[in-house]
Formats: C-alpha cells, structure tokens, sequence
C-alpha cells in the first residue's frame, strides 16, 4: 500500500497502520523492520513505532529471527468476522468431501504452531460430535494441524512427535 498515492482519512497513524499490516501481503511471511519500512514508505523510527504497537496488539508478532509476521490477533479477528463472510469458494468443495467419505471435512491454516479451524462441513448423515475439530489444536496433536505440516509449502516443517 504505497501511502503516497491514497487519499488521506484524517488519521495518519491509524493509516500508516493499516500500511504495515498490508506489507505483509506479499510473498514475504516475515520481514525485518527496514523490509516492512522499505516496502511502506516510512522511516525506520516511525515503521519501530507503528510495529511496536501492532506487536503489542498482538496484530503483529516478532520471531526468535528478530523478522516480524502476521501475529495472532488478525486471526482472531479475523475468526469473528468467519460467520459473515462468504465461504463460497471452499464449503461446496468441502459439502462435497464431506458427503462422499462420510465424515466431517474441515478447512485450516497454521498460526503460530496450532491448527486454526476456518471453515468445517458435516456430511449429510451419520456424523457426531467427536469429527468437529476444534477451533485451534496444536499443529502435533491434530489430524488438520498433521496435514497441514505434511502439506506446507513453505519449505519449514516442524517436527512432529
């Protein structure tokens, strides 16, 4: 989001905000301070500041690395606004799944080492209570957070006891 060629709210803080967050949009899923500076335009100092207090709202998180990521608040959020959204795309694919192998199909993404439960289908008949995942597991005790290690693409795969 290049802050140069939006037209301004008022709010120039909360838009240098939004700025940093959407710098994450990209290819790159962690960045170190002067990448997330370069890629929105701003100084160092004000990127420190503005990240600082992201970290702190937990919309931002800083790694072992010192690189900065999409930090667990934005899912949580995020998980809040599931229900209104459309879920076009995936839950016909997953209605689908869910019919032909008799059990629950359920859409996930890792977040900070768990599974985070997006989207779930329930077959038509013969399912129970025990094949809804629940909400966020840890990646090495579930079947979705097993699935998606075995299936990043990213290229890390944390081991799995």
């Amino acid at each position: 989001m290049d802050l140069n060629q939006k037209a301004r709210t008022g709010s120039q803080s909360v838009e240098r905000a939004i700025a940093v967050l959407f710098a994450f949009d990209g290819e790159d899923a962690a960045m170190s301070l002067t990448d997330v500076a370069d890629r929105v335009g701003l100084p160092v100092s004000t990127t420190h500041r503005i990240v600082g207090a992201l970290v702190k709202g937990r919309l931002l998180d800083r790694g072992a690395d010192g690189n900065y990521v999409i930090g667990p608040g934005i899912v949580d959020l995020a998980a809040r606004a599931l229900p209104e959204l459309d879920h076009s795309a995936a839950a016909p694919h997953l209605h689908q799944l869910a019919a032909e192998i008799g059990i629950t199909a359920s859409l996930g993404m890792e977040v900070k080492g768990e599974a985070v439960t997006v989207y779930s289908a329930h077959p038509p008949i013969r399912w129970c209570n025990q094949q809804i995942p629940e909400p966020r597991t840890a990646l090495d005790t579930s079947a979705m957070g097993q699935a998606i290690v075995a299936f990043h693409a990213g290229g890390r795969r944390p081991a799995l006891r």
